[in-house]
């Protein structure tokens, strides 16, 4: 185990920030999200998959507000030393009316294998949300037009996320996922809030067999967090912190 990569992976992962801390949590990034947006936000997520290579997962994101529409900037790094998968995103939404908004994202991937070969792609997200008072529903499809480096080697998914308020405190988050890479997913996610203060989330995986526990606490502007979980192929622990540029 390397020392630097483990204390990098512990200070790094998770530092967002942001005024809900669910949806930069997600395995996935759907453009409709970002019609929520109640002031401009940055969020940077660094994970360490195999400490002895350096197999890593990185994400910087800037979502933008302004008067008429907000955006998102991105930039989504996966690699170790002899091999680099990069994507640089750009995402809008738009209000179709009073429940419902559209997001659109574009990607730019590049993928370089040193000494090899070198390749360059381009992709498209599309997003769709629904809500009301009590439940919230979001599409997100991934690389809509199946574009790929070589042939079938850039990830498209399709994902569908169910929440409902059981009240202001808590609520269930149940997503299905069909993955051209991997399958079928099935989630689930229990959130419990504490006068603001304090957060429990139970993550349940169904298929596969998974799950995981986070914990929250906020103090003013700041939100710290510990999460455990255990996937079908490893098992994951890490810290986060999370800060909201405007705190009222």
């Amino acid at each position: 185990m390397k020392i630097e990569h483990l204390a990098c992976w512990l200070l790094t992962s998770g530092i967002a920030c942001a005024q809900n801390t669910e949806n930069p949590l997600k395995n996935h990034f759907n453009p409709a999200f970002i019609q929520e947006l109640d002031a401009t936000l940055f969020y940077s997520t660094i994970d360490i998959l195999n400490l002895e290579f350096g197999l890593h997962k990185s994400t910087f994101n800037a979502l933008l507000k302004s008067k008429n529409r907000n955006y998102q900037m991105g930039f989504d790094n996966y690699g170790y030393d002899l091999f680099n998968d990069a994507k640089f995103s750009i995402s809008s939404s738009q209000n179709l009316n009073g429940t419902t908004t559209l997001g659109l994202g574009i990607n730019i991937h590049h993928l370089q294998i040193y000494g090899i070969e070198k390749h360059s792609s381009a992709s498209f997200n599309l997003g769709l949300s629904y809500i009301t008072k009590h439940y919230r529903l979001y599409l997100f499809i991934e690389n809509l037009l199946n574009n790929s480096y070589v042939e079938n080697d850039l990830e498209s998914r399709f994902i569908l996320n169910g929440l409902y308020y059981w009240n202001t405190n808590l609520h269930s988050d149940l997503q299905l996922e069909e993955s051209m890479h991997t399958g079928f997913h099935l989630k689930h996610r229990l959130s419990y809030n504490y006068q603001n203060y304090f957060n429990l989330c139970i993550l349940q995986g169904f298929r596969p067999y998974e799950y995981g526990l986070r914990l929250g606490y906020k103090k003013g502007a700041f939100q710290w967090f510990s999460q455990y979980k255990k996937q079908a192929w490893a098992q994951t622990t890490g810290i986060g912190l999370i800060y909201t540029p405007i705190y009222e």
